[in-house]
């Protein structure tokens, strides 16, 4: 199943409904990541090394499964697609955070990053 989720700036609502209605098996989320080195806005919290142009970033964090992770890595990398790493913490602040709390059990990509141009 494809679908978009709506309302994620301002409590992650649409993404819940979706899970709570479908009970998917995994959860696949695609949002927009920073670039800190064109952009320095909170540089200072020492961020990943992430830079435009370098490929998608691929997240690790407490809701992200190193088992799809893994891959999706390998799939990117048998076909030379390049990607980076991002590490957050307890919440990522994503759609893929809200509907893992709504179904405890299911794994997640936390996202595949498309990457943000500002």
């Amino acid at each position: 199943m494809f679908a978009f989720a709506s309302h994620e700036e301002i409590g992650r609502f649409g993404s819940r409904v979706l899970v709570e209605k479908h009970r998917p098996d995994v959860l696949v989320a695609v949002d927009v990541n920073h670039d800190y080195e064109a952009a320095p806005i909170g540089k200072e919290d020492k961020p990943p090394p992430l830079e435009l142009g370098k490929g998608f970033t691929l997240g690790h964090g407490s809701i992200c499964s190193p088992r799809i992770n893994s891959l999706i890595a390998e799939a990117a990398t048998s076909a030379n697609v390049p990607f980076q790493h991002d590490v957050r913490g307890t919440d990522t602040g994503t759609d893929a955070m809200a509907g893992v709390l709504s179904m405890s059990a299911m794994p997640a990509l936390e996202p595949i990053w498309a990457r943000d141009s500002a």
